[in-house]
């Protein structure tokens, strides 16, 4: 599994196909393994990139722009100039503000199942809204291990009809305090003030059968974005790029088609 350094840290990532880069990053509980189905379906064509967002010791200091910051850390440890910025919920918090700062770095944003401040105002019910299943922090020990040396290897049997156990079974194993900071930054985010500044060509995707505040959360994007497009999946839920995998993965080929220019 190839790692690469931010800082003192290693990331693990998964990089599989080639052509146009595309960079999935997770939500707040997910892991490189939840974009299974993206890397299956899109790396013939595309070159699909799948790290962990990175987990800092300090964590009292994450932030969105400190994620962010990893996130081009990342792709200039993996020598990529620019690349295609897919985020899943709290995952496309960062990526909102990587496009932001590094105009020149982003072909494209698709930004799936997130918002520009959170769509709802209590803590609690916000992760429990953007994580599937039960949430069992692990120790920061064994957070880092997993970490370091991955998660569960996906399992290539799975059915689609198992997704939110499976989803859970590959989440990323976060302690306490970092599922605490992850939360606490993603409460703190707000990007009403800036992101109508994003230059990138976006694509919003949300679930018609997600939370009411996270459909209007998308429409409120995708209003706010001076170059963007909406999908609602109606049968699809707050995970769509896994439940309705096929529809999303077509979205993003026929977006990236039309926007963006061949390498």
């Amino acid at each position: 599994m190839p790692f690469a350094k931010i800082d003192a840290l290693h990331t693990v990532y998964e990089d599989n196909g080639s052509g146009l880069p595309i960079v999935f990053v997770p939500s707040i509980t997910g892991s490189r393994e939840w974009f299974i189905y993206q890397t299956r379906g899109l790396s013939d064509k595309y070159r699909v990139i799948c790290p962990e967002i990175p987990c800092a010791r300090k964590t009292s200091g994450i932030t969105i722009d400190s994620l962010a910051e990893d996130l081009g850390k990342f792709l200039s440890a993996i020598r990529l100039n620019c690349a295609v910025i897919v985020g899943h919920g709290f995952g496309g918090l960062i990526a909102q503000r990587f496009a932001a700062l590094n105009p020149s770095r982003t072909e494209a944003l698709v930004l799936i199942s997130t918002f520009i401040k959170p769509p709802i105002d209590d803590a609690e019910l916000l992760l429990r809204a953007m994580s599937p299943g039960e949430i069992q922090p692990a120790s920061f020990f064994t957070g880092i291990l997993e970490r370091l040396f991955g998660t569960k290897k996906p399992d290539e049997t799975f059915q689609p009809d198992e997704s939110i156990d499976w989803l859970v079974a590959h989440g990323c194993r976060l302690s306490k305090r970092a599922l605490s900071a992850r939360i606490k930054a993603a409460m703190e985010f707000n990007s009403s003030g800036w992101v109508g500044l994003i230059q990138a060509p976006t694509l919003v995707i949300v679930g018609g059968r997600d939370n009411e505040e996270f459909l209007a959360a998308a429409e409120e994007l995708y209003k706010k974005l001076p170059d963007a497009a909406l999908e609602v999946i109606e049968d699809a839920d707050h995970y769509c790029f896994f439940s309705r995998h096929d529809l999303v993965n077509s979205m993003i080929d026929y977006f990236l088609e039309e926007k963006v220019a061949k390498p």
